[in-house]
């Protein structure tokens, strides 16, 4: 689904808060700990990590390290100004990811993203 997205929008409108880095250098302990902790966001709890180095090209915010917060903020005022009923409903908030901002409207309904993506 992620290769479709990058086909379908392009990697110049892509943007992300945080990623497996950002986790790492969060974490004030030992650097084995970091990498067991970022093992097992993919491993057990099924995250997924889009550094493949083929789009590095897409900016990331260090939100949890360095208090990076410019996709965060985007979120929230897409959120304010307009979000779909799934972000709206069952719990999510302004800062629930994944979620899509498309000309200010945020979009949260994962099975519905999917399914746009992999068309």
């Amino acid at each position: 689904a992620f290769e479709g997205f990058v086909r379908r929008v392009g990697t110049a409108n892509m943007k992300c808060f945080s990623g497996f880095e950002d986790i790492i250098a969060a974490q004030s302990y030992a650097w084995l700990a970091g990498e067991f902790s970022a093992w097992l966001l993919v491993k057990k709890e099924g995250f997924f990590d889009p550094n493949t180095g083929q789009h590095k090209s897409i900016p990331c915010d260090y939100h949890f390290s360095k208090q990076q917060n410019s996709v965060v903020d985007e979120m929230k005022a897409a959120y304010t100004a307009g979000a779909d009923q799934s972000c709206k409903n069952h719990g999510n908030t302004a800062t629930t990811v994944p979620a899509l901002v498309i000309n200010g409207m945020k979009y949260c309904q994962t099975d519905d993203l999917v399914a746009w993506l992999e068309k």
